[in-house]
């Protein structure tokens, strides 16, 4: 979600836009001592709903609220993930872990129908020079929770030549 204002002149303005993505994380998850762990990986992103409202408080017929602008966005938004944590609950098989994913949109999300690669002029100066178009990515710091909970782990022998799953008894 985006929030965006403007005070210029005497047409101040607000705007938001609200996206809904379905996501896919796939992940590598290492476990280091202490219940600790690193998170790296890759997010499929699909976008399933983009709405937008905008509220001009010195010229209010030009408001709207919650109007669909779905096609001005990409449909995917695959994204690098970068994660880390720790262990806040539990012992053996069920670990309730927190912490902190930060994740790099790789794809621009403005599609072809919303002025992808379009030169643009600054709404602030419309005379002004044009300006040549920058790719649209997103960044993203958030917080998660996950259970993890171990049927078993896989062994290797002393002797280093047979693995066996070693179910828990929990």
């Amino acid at each position: 979600n985006q929030k965006m204002s403007s005070g210029i002149d005497s047409m101040p303005w607000n705007s938001r836009l609200n996206f809904k993505y379905l996501e896919i994380p796939i992940l590598i998850h290492l476990d280091f001592e202490g219940f600790k762990y690193l998170e790296l990986g890759f997010k499929l992103g699909m976008l399933k709903d983009a709405r937008a409202s905008a509220d001009f408080p010195n010229a209010s017929t030009f408001n709207y609220t919650n109007e669909p602008v779905k096609d001005s966005y990409s449909k995917t938004n695959n994204a690098l993930v970068l994660g880390w944590g720790s262990g806040l609950w539990g012992t053996g098989g069920l670990i309730i872990n927190g912490g902190f994913r930060i994740t790099y949109g790789l794809d621009d999300i403005i599609s072809d129908a919303g002025g992808r690669g379009d030169p643009y002029v600054l709404a602030s100066d419309p005379f002004g020079p044009t300006k040549s178009y920058q790719k649209t990515n997103i960044l993203t710091f958030g917080f998660h929770l996950s259970a993890d909970f171990d049927l078993g782990w896989v062994v290797k022998s002393s002797c280093g030549r047979n693995y066996k799953f070693a179910l828990f008894k929990h």
